[in-house]
């Protein structure tokens, strides 16, 4: 891929993949052209890389108050065969690679508001500091975390806790400063990886298939919703494709984008309209976060190109990208 820089987020032209120009975001002089995320090689399964002096990146997130830092948990060896797998934090503007904390168990990497990362290991939460300190669990969780969401202030915490294989998860919510757990719900669905807030602080978002009352979960995958303040829940009426490897609300509220297999959609839960794919042949499988950027109307998005390698230790190239509404217009951010 061709990349550049200058100030801010940079514009990548609309390819001949994506023509349409509905959207209002117009692109600067300083462009260059490039094509699909279906014309890159595949590389292949990601998967631990055995020989020296190389990066595997997973669990990316987006710091939310600076699009051009991230931080991701890594496998990774030296020149030397060392191990140094951990949690980094890395600046996309300068490449300056930061370990934070040595263990590479963490998953669910989420970066809050209000600085800290939060991360399970091996079912319990954990906080940290941007700058590596102050490692801390999360105390009086009621049970081992599948999954987790930060709300948008930052002071609530809504997670699932598992009910046994196949078996329904509650949903709960519990003060980030401590407090009394509630249920929420058990809605009678298994939720995959990932859980959204909406905007307003009162629903919830999560893709999920049925719990099967055999050894294997009912298909096919759903998205559904709950408000936290009433406990409503609602299953979407069309099915999913693929499971849901990533997912955040539109903020017009009634629309959410998901990443699943290796494509991007936009799903109106609401007026019943047709679901949109916005991209495909994207290496989206556990390796992107989607946000909506605050007061600009387009997507950030954060993917891994492996078959780009990059200098020293990163192999593997983290690609920075915003993306309008409708996915017609592709805006990628690199060094």
């Amino acid at each position: 891929m061709k990349h550049f820089f200058s100030r801010g987020l940079l514009l990548l032209a609309a390819t001949a993949a994506c023509t349409h120009s509905a959207d209002p975001i117009q692109p600067t002089p300083d462009y260059v052209e490039d094509g699909p995320c279906s014309v890159l090689p595949d590389p292949g399964p990601l998967g631990w890389q055995h020989e020296p002096h190389t990066l595997f990146r997973q669990q990316p997130a987006l710091n939310p108050t600076n699009a051009e830092e991230v931080a991701y948990v890594a496998f990774v060896t030296d020149t030397m065969g060392i191990d140094r797998s951990g949690l980094y934090k890395e600046s996309l503007r300068t490449r300056q690679v930061t370990r934070l904390n040595q263990s590479a168990t963490y998953n669910r990497l989420h970066w809050s508001s209000r600085g800290d990362l939060l991360f399970l290991n091996q079912g319990r939460l954990w906080r940290i500091t941007a700058t590596g300190d102050s490692l801390r669990q999360v105390p009086g969780l009621p049970g081992s975390i599948g999954t987790f969401a930060l709300s948008p202030d930052g002071r609530q915490l809504a997670y699932t806790v598992a009910g046994g294989t196949y078996q329904a998860a509650a949903l709960w919510l519990t003060p980030l400063a401590g407090g009394t757990p509630r249920l929420l719900a058990t809605p009678g669905y298994w939720p995959q990886l990932t859980l959204a807030w909406a905007a307003d602080g009162q629903r919830l978002a999560f893709g999920a298939y049925p719990v099967g009352t055999g050894a294997t979960p009912n298909l096919p995958h759903t998205l559904c919703t709950l408000h936290v303040g009433t406990g409503t829940f609602a299953a979407a009426p069309a099915p999913l494709p693929f499971p849901v490897q990533s997912l955040q609300w539109h903020p017009n509220g009634t629309d959410v984008f998901w990443a699943g297999g290796r494509h991007l959609y936009r799903e109106p839960l609401a007026n019943g309209a047709a679901r949109q794919q916005l991209r495909e042949g994207c290496q989206t499988r556990s390796f992107q976060s989607v946000g909506p950027v605050p007061g600009q109307p387009r997507l950030l998005v954060l993917r891994i190109n492996s078959s780009a390698p990059t200098p020293g230790l990163l192999k593997q190239e983290t690609v920075l990208e915003t993306m309008s509404y409708d996915g017609q217009q592709v805006l990628q951010v690199s060094p």
